[in-house]
């Protein structure tokens, strides 16, 4: 069992399980893989039967922590549901879609032109300028995030990666209404005050902590096998544009938006 990670198939643990694993480990790792998976649904089912097994056991600290994350998981699967159908009808739009090319394979990302215009239209404008063209991914913690796209990692001077900028940097972008971090999602890192320069995370599980804190401009549509396998060091090799958008997409659907950048110069 201490050989499994947290992110093993859910049938590696309910083998363990039947073997005579510990029901009350199996559990914890189960109700991680089901969070890894955004089955919020399954992960409520399983705190009902560590739940169950806490009153057997009568300890009353693990029930109340558990009444509360079975509260928890019932939020979770309401955002999923909001989420889902958010998807639905992006399918129908002509939102943006670019391809992060790294010496793992390619990513394919559609960006929320609709909540996220400004940061849309600045990350667009990078990409066309070729800004990301190898850079590295120079942070990165598993079962968390990778982050990239810092100018400085080009050179050979480690010391200062994550540091970089691209002279400007971007307003906050926050909403309502605003994009949760769910897994395979992208997110600006923040520049100082603001919304964001030039660096960007991508999700590599879900990470609703930092909602409402960090721009969520986009999602991945196809490549998550290779999301797995990014690491610390890994080359952006280059990021093209695969659909500019529609020219007013996001005014059609938030008149109050305009898509024309705003940039706050970085002396």
């Amino acid at each position: 069992l201490r050989a499994m990670k947290w992110d093993k198939s859910e049938k590696d643990f309910l083998k363990a399980l039947d073997l005579g694993a510990d029901p009350g480990k199996i559990y914890i790792h189960l109700s991680r893989v089901k969070f890894f998976n955004e089955d919020f649904f399954g992960l409520k089912e399983i705190y009902l039967k560590m739940l169950d097994l806490a009153k057997k056991q009568g300890n009353k600290k693990a029930v109340k922590v558990l009444e509360k994350n079975i509260h928890g998981a019932e939020r979770l699967q309401r955002w999923k549901n909001e989420e889902e159908k958010l998807r639905q009808e992006e399918e129908k739009l002509h939102l943006p879609r670019v391809q992060i090319q790294t010496n793992k394979g390619n990513l394919e990302i559609l960006l929320f032109q609709r909540e996220a215009p400004n940061t849309v239209a600045h990350f667009l404008d990078l990409v066309s300028k070729k800004f990301y063209d190898g850079t590295r991914f120079h942070f990165g913690v598993l079962n968390f995030l990778i982050q990239g796209g810092d100018p400085y990692t080009k050179d050979q001077i480690p010391y200062n990666d994550g540091k970089g900028h691209c002279g400007f940097a971007i307003p906050k972008e926050l909403g309502p209404p605003f994009r949760r971090n769910f897994r395979g999602t992208i997110g600006m890192v923040p520049w100082k005050k603001y919304g964001g320069s030039c660096q960007f995370y991508l999700n590599y599980v879900p990470n609703f902590q930092l909602d409402g804190k960090y721009i969520v401009f986009g999602r991945i549509t196809k490549g998550f096998e290779v999301l797995k396998k990014l690491r610390k060091g890994d080359i952006i090799q280059t990021i093209v544009t695969l659909h500019q958008g529609g020219k007013d997409t996001a005014e059609k659907e938030n008149p109050h938006k305009k898509t024309k950048i705003k940039r706050i110069p970085i002396s």
